[in-house]
């Protein structure tokens, strides 16, 4: 019933095989900075506009980061950090692309909620992504622990929806099914139980929902025929 396979379940982006150099690039403009590569500093891979990645799945953490003078005084405008993850293909420069901010007003309007695309330009068309963005906490920021809030972001998926930015058939029929196997890798076990118990029973209903379950089930809906019948059989190896 392969017609049927659209699994109720299941997110994210391709892992491929990782090149021992770096073969693909990241950039943002100078409204954003990267603040972090797999929960690394990010100067140790580039720096805080451009870094470099092996080929692969990434985690990497961006902010809106404006300066606006007013007068003699100079205003910072930053949003939340927002956690994004994406895949790159071997030799592919993706670049974040958002509109431009010239005043104060729409520099704090944007810091709230930074919306933005993510280029291939080796492709030259977007690409999806998974967003999810800190949540506002009051006090200093300079005692925060960033990496301890993206970490628990990391580990409980199931409590935020993935933002995903959709991209042409052409590229996703390339694509789709290391996806799926790739989030498949990355999911709990409950939610591979879940794959299994509907593989065996495609009328079930899945109760669970989390960030793997999600992208799986964005992938699934993209993926052909061929290319859900061969993630089934891959699931049973």
């Amino acid at each position: 019933m392969l017609h049927q396979f659209k699994l109720a379940l299941f997110g994210g982006l391709v892992s491929v095989a990782a090149s021992p150099i770096f073969a693909a690039t990241f950039e943002v403009p100078r409204t954003f900075e990267i603040m972090y590569v797999d929960q690394q500093a990010a100067n140790k891979f580039g720096h805080d506009f451009k870094v470099e990645v092996a080929a692969g799945q990434h985690q990497l953490v961006v902010r809106f980061n404006k300066l606006l003078r007013q007068g003699g005084d100079t205003h910072r405008y930053r949003s939340e950090p927002i956690v994004l993850d994406i895949n790159f293909l071997q030799d592919s420069n993706i670049q974040l692309q958002a509109p431009y901010v010239s005043s104060q007003r729409k520099a704090q309007e944007y810091a709230q909620a930074p919306q933005f695309e993510l280029l291939d330009t080796q492709l030259d068309q977007n690409i999806p992504f998974t967003q999810v963005q800190l949540a506002t906490r009051s006090g200093l920021q300079n005692t925060r622990d960033y990496l301890e809030e993206i970490e628990q972001v990391s580990k409980k998926g199931s409590d935020v929806s993935p933002q995903v930015v959709p991209v042409t058939d052409d590229r996703l029929d390339n694509i789709a099914l290391e996806m799926l196997k790739f989030w498949y890798n990355k999911a709990s076990l409950s939610t591979r139980e879940e794959v299994q118990l509907w593989r065996a029973n495609p009328e079930r209903k899945v109760e669970i929902s989390d960030v793997a379950a999600e992208m799986l089930n964005f992938w699934s809906q993209k993926a052909n025929d061929t290319q859900q019948e061969a993630f089934l059989a891959w699931t049973l190896k």
